[in-house]
């Protein structure tokens, strides 16, 4: 029996196969992006320190093989800008939106909570954009943006999730005043 856990299923952008700068990267390089596209999140952001995983899996105790964070990247966005280091040092897959919505707009006027009427995949998007600091009309593919709205009318995209996005709030603040 095939095990698929939920949060599981990725769409993918089979197009890549008909492409030039997909065959101007390494294989190696090739893998590991589809790899870390597997792991990506609701949002596209994926922890870059997966390679560590993806070299231990792939090419064992060979660690003369092993791929660095800084080549993966440099070989992915060599021909074409797939992937973008946020703030939270999290890499952004540039297409992801599109593959997995293919929608041109994102409409967040009813909020980001279900109690308000926003969908769980709204609700999802918008999240992981907020937790790496990333404004979501920053979408690559995206023509229309529509922020979510306070009780006075204006955009508050990160007071809108009852608790959530104050709670991010707070862990940023914490961080920052550590470091």
């Amino acid at each position: 029996v095939l095990d698929v856990r939920s949060n599981e299923r990725h769409m993918t952008y089979k197009a890549k196969w008909e492409k030039s700068w997909w065959y101007k990267m390494p294989l190696s390089v090739q893998l590991c992006l589809l790899y870390l596209w597997d792991y990506a999140d609701t949002g596209g952001f994926v922890n870059p320190d997966r390679i560590d995983d993806f070299n231990y899996q792939i090419f064992g105790k060979d660690e003369d093989r092993y791929l660095t964070e800084e080549k993966v990247l440099e070989e992915a966005n060599k021909h074409r800008n797939q992937i973008r280091v946020t703030e939270t040092d999290y890499w952004y897959f540039e297409d992801y939106f599109k593959v997995q919505a293919d929608r041109v707009k994102l409409d967040c006027s009813n909020g980001l909570d279900r109690k308000q009427g926003a969908g769980n995949q709204v609700k999802g998007i918008v999240r992981c954009f907020v937790r790496h600091k990333v404004h979501p009309s920053e979408i690559r593919g995206l023509l229309k943006y529509i922020p979510p709205i306070d009780e006075e009318g204006k955009s508050d995209l990160y007071h809108s999730e009852e608790g959530y996005n104050q709670a991010l709030m707070e862990d940023e603040i914490k961080r920052d005043s550590k470091g």
